[in-house]
């Protein structure tokens, strides 16, 4: 039975995300996989274990810096299986994760309640919601699947009585993504659950000076911004309700996925008390009342607990961008806590007396439709854009991914248009509009005048500088393509079309032209 169902899992996994294969890459996936030097070498591949995921293509290191060296790692593997050019290979990893991260949601589930037909449903409705596109279908989330990969794996290891390898697991979590950092939490909820020796506990002290020890690592490494959290602009008190309010919109939508999106946001909750704020409170204190009485069911208290550990990253970050005046609740930050949400709506359908397989069937198809038609949304980067963009206001400075990517897939006419929308909220001399002017005369072929745009103003960016070199050497001026080259070359040494046009140029440079 359990290999039918492991047999299962597979099946439906290959079968809503067949259609995710053939997705391209989208948003960030350009900066992490296409763009990024250390996927393509074995020669700079340990520099991902000093420097933040996006340090090389920002030119900088990032005041939110993200620590994940073996999303790098994965990437290296794929780019040496597939080449980086190929979305195929990296894609079809991220669907194997997923589908490993399925198996052992059921194997862990079944091994802390003995109970096949309700780890069984609850693996399943993991594999094929649609709230899990968001991760799978973007490459660039590969950090939220090796997490949940590890942390599980540290669980189950845990479970077997192998604290060694279990801390291992725990360790490999941490270097796929931060949130690893409460991995000890999920931890003490199976010691509570299982009501193990109280000697158990002492454990925890290995997984908690782990993360010390992380921390102090991060510390050594990147200084006191490798302990920086996002400024909060939200008070405690109003941080808890916005969680509330943001925990509600996650149910819902677990039962109505529809118009996914990437970058969801919600209106934020501030004082003085309104009606909502009051819904908000009254619907925590009564889902708190209920927990309580229930208190006495461990399936529902460890789904309980299990879904509230897994969103902590939520509450931490969710208001960490004060311009936006929004708070975050992006889809893929479900996905560790998802598994907690199914098991409690798994054992729900296991107390249905009638049509036992029906009802779970119409949720597995329900979800399963709503998540290959999804999977579309991320087909390309400008079905990805226009999909994206299309929730958020016109004057959104995240807009000027649109036009890139339109320019990148020859969409002239629709970039332009977009340019000209954005132009209604900005000023002439706005660096983002410049820039994209800029850009659309320099992929139409234009030095001239994207050289009038980029001087405009005063960019550090080494993709602008890079262009204003090819744009000065398609007018034969030289030397200014050279000091730009070099301006470009200086902000980031490993950006390869601008080292061909350092070496077209004949400008020595530390690495050696071919």
């Amino acid at each position: 039975m359990k290999k039918m169902v492991i047999f299962l899992i597979c099946v439906l996994c290959l079968g809503v995300y067949f259609n995710s294969l053939n997705n391209g890459f989208v948003f960030d996936d350009k900066a992490l996989i296409l763009n990024n030097p250390f996927i393509k070498s074995p020669k700079l591949l340990p520099q991902v274990f000093k420097k933040d995921i996006f340090e090389h293509w920002s030119g900088q290191r990032p005041f939110d810096l993200m620590y994940r060296p073996l999303q790098a790692v994965s990437y290296f593997l794929d780019y040496k299986i597939w080449g980086g050019d190929k979305p195929f290979g990296f894609h079809l990893a991220n669907l194997l994760l997923h589908l490993l991260n399925g198996i052992l949601t059921f194997i862990v589930l079944l091994k802390l309640f003995s109970d096949m037909r309700l780890a069984a449903i609850a693996a399943v409705l993991f594999i094929v919601h649609p709230l899990q596109v968001s991760v799978v279908s973007y490459l660039s989330a590969r950090a939220d699947l090796l997490s949940l990969l590890f942390l599980l794996s540290s669980v189950l290891l845990f479970l077997k009585d192998l604290p060694i390898l279990s801390l291992l697991s725990a360790f490999l979590a941490l270097l796929s993504r931060e949130n690893a950092v409460f991995l000890f939490l999920f931890i003490a909820l199976v010691i509570f659950i299982q009501k193990q020796e109280k000697s158990r506990y002492r454990i925890l002290f290995s997984f908690i000076l782990l993360d010390l020890v992380y921390l102090a690592f991060r510390f050594f490494l990147f200084g006191s911004s490798g302990l920086a959290v996002h400024e909060q602009w939200i008070s405690l008190f109003w941080r808890i309700v916005n969680f509330a309010a943001i925990i509600f919109r996650y149910i819902i939508l677990l039962f109505f996925p529809f118009n996914l999106h990437f970058l969801r946001s919600a209106p934020v909750i501030t004082g003085p008390l309104n009606f909502k704020t009051v819904i908000v409170i009254f619907c925590a204190a009564l889902i708190l009342l209920i927990l309580w009485k229930l208190r006495k069911n461990k399936t529902i208290i460890f789904g309980s607990l299990w879904f509230l550990f897994g969103l902590l990253p939520v509450f931490m970050l969710m208001d960490g961008y004060s311009t936006s005046k929004e708070v975050f609740m992006a889809e893929s930050w479900f996905y560790p806590a998802s598994a907690g949400i199914f098991l409690i709506l798994s054992l729900a359908l296991t107390k249905l007396k009638k049509n036992r397989l029906l009802v779970p069937a119409v949720f597995v198809l329900y979800f399963g439709i709503l998540t290959v038609y999804n999977n579309r949304i991320w087909k390309d980067a400008p079905t990805f854009d226009k999909n994206t963009f299309s929730y958020k206001p016109k004057y959104n400075p995240l807009r000027h991914i649109l036009v890139e990517d339109y320019l990148e897939a020859g969409f002239y006419n629709e970039a332009l248009s977009e340019i000209k929308e954005q132009s209604k909220y900005y000023s002439e001399d706005d660096l983002l509009i410049n820039i994209e002017s800029g850009d659309y005369y320099f992929f139409t072929n234009n030095p001239g005048k994207a050289l009038e745009r980029y001087n405009k103003i005063v960019s550090n960016h080494f993709i602008t500088l890079y262009r204003m070199a090819v744009c000065y050497k398609m007018l034969g001026n030289f030397d200014k393509a050279k000091m730009f080259a070099l301006a470009s070359f200086r902000k980031n040494p490993y950006y390869e079309p601008n080292k061909d046009l350092l070496c077209a140029l004949e400008v020595k440079f530390k690495d050696s032209c071919s």
